[in-house]
């Protein structure tokens, strides 16, 4: 299996699709490679999406006066593929599967054009988890970085709860997992990534979609207007020193111990190594939207967090620690 793209074990072929250029990993006849834009029909099919998912009750075997009888698990139930019968995932109740319908949806509302060109897509674990990408016509320039360009859109589901319904802003080619997760990284150190819990509200909102693709489409610009200004902004040393301390101060009250000075001089020397490591863009060194990355990056991977959940908030929403730190940039 090829970073996990599912081999269909009927047509031996790869459930993936690309436009002109084969996947890297594995060669052109092994999936499909579309001359030009596929339809939405087609790309749905070579991507293997062509199927819906329901949930059906999890049971567990009990024995009952020498007799081998079956009840009811309370609280959770099976994702089942329904074309294959296939169980996905076993999970609580409140989750909600998302049919892959509404994924190509959503790309279609955001690119908001007649046409779609559709670049990428594909089946990962079976079924577990889907993705498709889209080409942008006008692909969006960071102002000062010429480099750094967002030319694909690119929305990928679950339905094993291992991702909420997520859609990305990003310059990596998504023709596998590995590649997904260079994908989505890069989109949540940029701030362009967002995402849809699998829960009952979330389904409505889907189903009503208007207003969830209007937010995607106010935090794509707010982002970008906020990028914008921050790779304007050139930055002394001294400048970087006084976000490194003001970023991570000392405390304003109670005694200052050794074992505290030496637990915020070593999360410092942390950030410095962030703002001077590489994957902040070159361009951007001792810029404010360098600066900005390098706390983004602080504060989604490497401050301390009590739970997967915490740490998983963090990742998906620009919290207002985030947007602060544009604040603290600004005034320095």
């Amino acid at each position: 299996m090829a970073h996990e793209v599912y081999l269909d074990p009927i047509t031996n072929l790869y459930r993936c699709f690309t436009v002109r250029r084969p996947a890297w990993h594995f060669e052109e006849t092994r999936h499909k490679v579309f001359d030009e834009w596929p339809g939405r029909e087609e790309a749905m099919e070579a991507a293997g999406h062509n199927f819906t998912v329901r949930t059906k009750a999890v049971y567990e075997e009990i024995e009952v006066e020498y007799t081998i009888g079956h009840r009811s698990i309370p609280g959770y139930h099976a994702v089942v593929r329904e074309d294959t019968g296939v169980v996905l995932s076993v999970m609580p109740e409140t989750y909600q599967p998302i049919q892959n319908e509404m994924m190509w949806n959503i790309v279609d509302a955001l690119v908001s054009k007649p046409e779609v060109h559709y670049e990428t897509g594909g089946t990962l674990r079976g079924g577990r988890r889907l993705w498709v990408m889209a080409w942008l016509d006008e692909p969006w320039q960071l102002e000062g970085d010429d480099s750094l360009t967002l030319p694909r859109l690119c929305v990928v589901t679950s339905h094993d709860g291992t991702r909420a319904l997520e859609v990305m802003a990003l310059v990596t080619r998504v023709v596998c997992e590995n590649t997904y997760q260079a994908g989505r990284s890069e989109a949540i150190r940029c701030g362009y990534y967002y995402a849809f819990r699998h829960t009952a509200n979330v389904q409505e909102r889907l189903q009503q979609s208007d207003e969830a693709l209007e937010t995607v489409r106010r935090h794509f610009d707010m982002y970008k207007g906020l990028v914008q200004r921050l790779a304007t902004v050139r930055l002394t040393n001294t400048q970087l020193e006084a976000f490194v301390n003001a970023f991570i101060p000392l405390p304003v009250h109670g005694e200052i111990t050794k074992r505290t000075l030496e637990w915020i001089e070593g999360n410092r020397d942390k950030l410095r190594k962030i703002m001077a490591g590489v994957t902040i863009p070159e361009a951007h060194r001792n810029t404010g939207y360098g600066t900005w990355c390098a706390g983004v990056e602080y504060l989604d991977h490497i401050r301390a967090f009590r739970s997967s959940e915490t740490y998983f908030t963090r990742t998906v929403e620009p919290s207002a620690l985030k947007l602060e730190l544009a604040n603290l940039i600004f005034k320095l």
